[in-house]
């Protein structure tokens, strides 16, 4: 039975450090065995690594810490601690980041899926290495990913928990364009606790659904337009239109439903879209079918969400929704007070208060507008009454 005693790694956070931890492990260390730094007695196991750290800065930063090292408890005093931990790196990591200590160059070589094993802390422990996340980040750019939909549904949640605002909205965004069906996150551990709130998740795919509901809307709004006419042309026109929705798959409708909004914007035939108007069409008809229309629709789909934002997610996460969320749309700056830049759909689905309130919120919006338009009408009504 061979005492575990060397081949421990030893790091030293804080040089004047007054606290010694050691961790250490009981997996796959067959009959390993080292002493206890308090006691005396043997454990089974073996020790990892021994880190130097100031017991002040951990038990200020930690709750677990500080739970340990206040007084009443059994090992308040200890100079030597040790602690069953396997995972050796993230404790480096939480540690550097409590004591302002540079971060070694391997940290920011860690995958995806390793990035979920620091999950487990607060919310206030986690912010601490949001400039560990960021840099991280750097050197995985979301363009790199080349739309890696397991990677960025492995990332939402590590974004959402560092505060990493742009990468959260990039990769909401492009999940919501490039997902062919509904959105789901991946964890990738065993650590099922981790995840995003449902109504995150929710708002995403309702955004997602919302583009391929404006793209429908748009395309079909010329071919109503032209069958409205009374015209003689207007069939025709409109049987040209249909045929032209063809090339872009727009009346398959299952194909069309399987597919990516993005798939869809891509198609070669889309964005070339053209139709063959019938030369006896009358000039309306060639207005209501001109190809500018589904180009038009087209750009406004390309531009319309910009991902979820963080900051209107936390403005609006619990109880009353205040005024100020409210008055970003009376004013059309949705992105008021953000660290991003973004549009009105981001805006509608970062919304993560009661839906009974966006829904009460868009109702009076929508009687404010009708409202408006009436008053629009009796005043035009009135200047050509008073033309004549």
């Amino acid at each position: 039975m061979a005492l575990a005693l060397n081949g421990a790694q030893e790091i030293v956070i804080d040089p004047n450090g007054d606290l010694i931890l050691r961790f250490f492990t009981s997996k796959d260390t067959g009959n390993a065995q080292f002493r206890a730094a308090r006691g005396n007695g043997l454990v089974n196991g073996r020790i990892t690594a021994k880190m130097q750290v100031s017991r002040m800065v951990i038990a200020k930063n930690s709750s677990y810490y500080r739970r340990m090292l206040t007084a009443g408890s059994s090992v308040a005093s200890d100079k030597v601690i040790d602690i069953k931990e396997s995972k050796v790196r993230w404790a480096e990591l939480w540690f550097r980041a409590f004591h302002g200590a540079d971060q070694p160059l391997l940290s920011f070589k860690i995958g995806i899926p390793g990035v979920w094993e620091g999950n487990s802390a607060t919310p206030d422990e986690m912010k601490k290495l949001g400039g560990w996340f960021r840099k991280l980040m750097e050197n995985k750019p979301i363009a790199k990913l080349d739309n890696n939909l397991e990677d960025m549904r492995m990332l939402m949640f590590p974004c959402n928990v560092f505060n990493h605002v742009e990468a959260f909205a990039e990769i909401t965004r492009v999940l919501a364009y490039e997902s062919p069906k509904s959105i789901t996150e991946l964890n990738p551990t065993e650590h099922r606790k981790l995840h995003l709130d449902g109504n995150v998740i929710g708002s995403l795919n309702s955004a997602r659904g919302s583009l391929k509901s404006k793209l429908r809307t748009m395309l079909l709004l010329p071919a109503g337009n032209i069958i409205l006419q009374s015209c003689i042309c207007r069939r025709d026109t409109k049987d040209a239109f249909d045929d032209a929705l063809k090339t872009i798959g727009f009346w398959h409708v299952i194909d069309f439903s399987r597919r990516s909004v993005q798939s869809i914007l891509d198609m070669h035939s889309f964005i070339n879209f053209s139709v063959q108007i019938p030369p006896t069409a009358c000039e309306t008809c060639h207005l209501n079918a001109d190809a500018g229309a589904v180009r038009k629709a087209r750009w406004e789909v390309v531009n319309d969400f910009h991902g979820l934002c963080l900051d209107c997610m936390e403005q609006t996460k619990t109880g009353s929704v205040d005024e100020d969320y409210w008055k970003k749309d009376s004013l059309q700056q949705w992105d008021r007070g953000c660290r991003i830049k973004h549009g009105e759909s981001t805006w509608n689905f970062s919304f993560m208060g009661r839906k009974t309130d966006m829904e009460q919120h868009q109702k009076k919006k929508r009687l404010l507008a009708l409202v408006e338009a009436q008053k629009q009408t009796r005043n035009g009504r009135a200047l050509m009454a008073r033309q004549v």
